[in-house]
């Protein structure tokens, strides 16, 4: 975009780098919607600044530019200096600038355009101010509420554009960021990118970052998460708590590796199966699953602690599922001394008034078993991230000797072991089915004259 008077030329002075190309044309040919995952160092806030700019001087109106904070507003636009030198308002033609108000953080234009900047913090405050344009700087570390409460409807109505700029959050909770840009990916009329330090240049073809510049941040203190988060956006870098000793490690950072912990989405046309491990004093955990074909599908996860029963049954009726197999710890079977019913009675007779399936009693396995078939078991199956994060934590941080009581995780991995036991007991039990229907099949006895009427006669003359 070029925009050219005798009073001014924009861009001033800047480009965009190649990678950047497609988002520009993107938003010059009229997108609306550009997510733009990339790593730290790739010139965002610069290619933000010119964006924002050009629709400025090209259409007047009022565009935003938010921050997660006020102050990361004023520290990063009106106090920050590039690079080669140049402050963020450098990138705007001194010609078209009617006056800056550094108090409010607006610049007025010339044309009657306004830029506003703006922390994301208090939502309340953003409202009230109809939008052509936004800008979300580190998108991931901003309450979302902001987004979509209050500027989304204010872009709706204007049929305005909305470019999302960050790096992956450092805080596990925050889901949002990734969640956007899987739904931006989905979209065919959105723009997602997600660019690692491998994927940019500059004009030149020199990268703008260098893994000798990573070895630098190793020495001054950057984990190996951080720098996986800030330069690679793996959106999983922080999010999960490794152990060293924990028992599944390595098979289930093969699974990460290979995508299979991701946005898993329900299948309406398959049922669900849950696998419990229910306590009192400790922990309740529910894993949601479901099985097509040869994979498992990990959906959901409910845990909590010091709940009745008719809470977790709660939980399954929210949901818009269609249950099957529910699978109960092999220790419901002990009885109540009060009522001598056993639990597993007791649970049944909540599910058949809540129309829910009675629930299987789990085989009792050993441990060692249970251990070695869930190391097997995650190369087969893809777990939601959304939903079953905590759940995957747990898997990464469960080790050996820890007091049950003392922690959540334990509970989340019995559970998820009571899974992979039923769908690998289910398996074996179809396998036999198959294998006796083609025994039946190829050994099928042939007709003989006893399948036919035989004529009936009597010998006679012979005494």
């Amino acid at each position: 975009m070029n925009i050219a008077s005798p009073a001014l030329a924009f861009p001033v002075n800047w480009s965009p780098y190649p990678f950047q190309v497609p988002l520009w044309k993107y938003l010059k040919g009229g997108g609306r919607t550009a997510v733009c995952v990339w790593h730290r160092r790739a010139g965002k806030d610069i290619m933000g600044i010119n964006w924002i700019t050009a629709c400025a001087l090209q259409e007047v109106g009022v565009y935003w530019y938010l921050f997660p904070t006020a102050d990361q507003a004023k520290t990063s636009v009106f106090e920050s200096i590039t690079l080669d030198g140049r402050t963020y308002l450098d990138f705007i033609p001194k010609a078209v600038i009617k006056r800056i108000l550094v108090s409010t953080m607006k610049i007025e234009l010339t044309n009657g355009s306004v830029i506003q900047f703006h922390g994301a913090s208090n939502p309340k405050a953003l409202r009230g101010a109809g939008i052509k344009g936004c800008v979300f700087s580190e998108f991931s570390f901003m309450k979302v509420q902001a987004i979509e409460s209050v500027v989304q409807p204010m872009l709706v109505r204007s049929k305005g554009w909305a470019l999302y700029l960050y790096t992956p959050s450092d805080k596990p909770e925050d889901t949002h960021g990734e969640d956007l840009y899987h739904t931006a990916l989905e979209d065919k009329d959105a723009f997602a990118q997600l660019k690692t330090i491998h994927d940019t240049t500059d004009h030149y073809g020199n990268p703008l970052v260098t893994e000798k510049d990573l070895i630098h941040l190793r020495s001054r203190g950057f984990t190996e998460d951080r720098i996986r988060r800030e330069f690679f956006c793996d959106f999983n870098a922080v999010r999960f708590h490794r152990s060293k000793d924990a028992m599944f490690i390595e098979e289930m950072e093969k699974a990460e590796s290979a995508g299979r912990f991701t946005h898993v989405h329900y299948n309406p046309s398959y049922t669900v199966h849950t696998a419990w491990d229910i306590g009192i004093a400790d922990y309740t955990a529910i894993w949601f699953y479901q099985v097509i074909g040869s994979e498992v599908y990990v959906i959901d996860l409910v845990y909590n602690r010091n709940k009745n029963f008719e809470y977790y049954l709660d939980r399954l009726i929210q949901r818009p599922y269609v249950y099957e197999r529910m699978i109960a710890p092999h220790d419901m079977i002990r009885r109540n001394h009060l009522t001598m019913d056993t639990r597993l009675y007791e649970m049944n007779l909540l599910c058949e008034k809540h129309k829910l399936p009675p629930f299987l009693l789990g085989r009792k396995y050993l441990r060692e078993q249970m251990v070695g078939k869930t190391r097997e078991f995650f190369s087969k199956c893809y777990i939601d991230l959304t939903r079953c994060i905590h759940g995957i934590d747990a898997l990464y941080s469960e080790g050996a000797g820890k007091e049950k009581r003392k922690h959540p995780e334990n509970d989340l991995v019995d559970a998820f072991m009571y899974m992979v036991m039923d769908v690998e007991e289910q398996r074996l039990l179809q396998d036999l089915e198959d294998k006796r229907s083609n025994y039946q099949r190829l050994h099928q006895p042939e007709k003989t004259i006893s399948d036919y009427k035989v004529l009936n006669y009597q010998m006679r003359g012979y005494h």
